[in-house]
C-alpha cells in the first residue's frame, strides 16, 4: 500500500513539473530575445548620451534627454519581464477583464511605423549634415532629434506589444490611432 501511495505522489510531482515546464517552455519570446533587446537598448542609450555630449543645451538636448528617458523606461520594462521569466512568475496584464496577449497585426503595424520613422530620421539627418551651422542647421538637427524620439517611442510600443505588456490602450473598444495621427475637429484644434 505504501508503495502505491509513494508511486502516486511521485507521478503527481512529475506530472506537475512536466506541465509547468511545458507552459513556460512554450512562452515566446525567450530570455535570449529579451537579453538581446536589452543589449540593443543599452547601446541606444550610450549612443544618445554620446550625441547629447556634443551639445551645450537647448531644444536638441531636451529632445535627447526625453529619448534617453524613454529608452530607460523601455530597459526597465524589459528587465522586469526578464526577471519574471527567470523566477518563473507569470507577468501579464489584464485589460477589461482579459489577459493581454501580443497582437501580431499590431506588432506588424508598429514595425511598419518604425521603418517609416527610421527612413524619415535618415533623411532628416542627411539634410542636417548639408549645413555647417546657423539657424537652418539648428532646425534640421531639431527635426532629426524629434525623429529619433519618435523611433524610441515606437520601439517602446513594439517591445511592449511583443512581450505582452500593455499601456496607453483605449478602454472604449475603439483602436488607438497611430502615434501623431489623431484627428481633431477644427473647433477642437485650438
Amino acid at each position: 500500500m505504501k508503495t502505491i501511495i509513494a508511486t502516486a505522489v511521485v507521478c503527481l510531482i512529475l506530472l506537475g513539473g512536466g506541465l509547468a515546464f511545458i507552459s513556460y517552455s512554450g512562452s515566446d519570446p525567450s530570455t535570449a530575445d529579451l537579453d538581446q533587446d536589452l543589449v540593443n537598448i543599452a547601446n541606444e542609450i550610450s549612443k544618445a548620451e554620446a550625441q547629447k555630449a556634443r551639445y551645450d543645451g537647448g531644444a536638441i538636448t531636451s529632445l535627447i534627454d526625453v529619448r534617453i528617458e524613454t529608452l530607460k523606461v523601455t530597459a526597465a520594462m524589459l528587465e522586469q519581464k526578464r526577471l519574471s521569466f527567470l523566477r518563473r512568475i507569470d507577468l501579464n496584464y489584464t485589460l477589461n477583464g482579459e489577459i493581454h496577449r501580443p497582437d501580431e497585426r499590431r506588432i506588424a503595424a508598429i514595425g511598419t511605423d518604425l521603418a517609416a520613422a527610421t527612413s524619415e530620421r535618415d533623411r532628416l539627418s542627411a539634410e542636417a549634415s548639408r549645413y555647417t551651422g546657423g539657424l537652418i542647421q539648428a532646425i534640421a538637427l531639431t527635426n532629426a532629434a524629434t525623429a529619433e524620439l519618435s523611433i524610441s517611442q515606437l520601439r517602446l510600443a513594439l517591445l511592449s506589444e511583443r512581450y505582452g505588456l500593455t499601456w496607453n490602450r483605449r478602454s472604449e473598444g475603439r483602436p488607438a490611432a497611430p502615434m501623431g495621427q489623431e484627428t481633431v475637429e477644427d473647433g477642437d484644434a485650438l
